[in-house]
């Protein structure tokens, strides 16, 4: 699984659209579309941050998200 996949899955099982999560962010909605599919890199700050907002945690293994 990749971190974008496990942001959309987070955010689904939180009942969340990605124009919610980014207003909790205060950053656009493409910028969560872009996380979601990979097509942009994310900061550590963002991470935090959007961790924070979806009140979770992650571990990221050399084969990708673990959970």
């Amino acid at each position: 699984m990749t971190f974008g996949e496990y942001i959309r899955e987070e955010r689904t099982r939180r009942g969340l659209s990605g124009e919610q999560l980014a207003g909790k962010l205060g950053i656009d909605k493409n910028q969560i579309y872009l996380w979601e599919t990979d097509k942009r890199g994310i900061t550590l700050y963002n991470v935090l941050r959007l961790l924070e907002a979806l009140d979770a945690s992650v571990l990221i293994g050399a084969g990708g998200v673990i959970s």
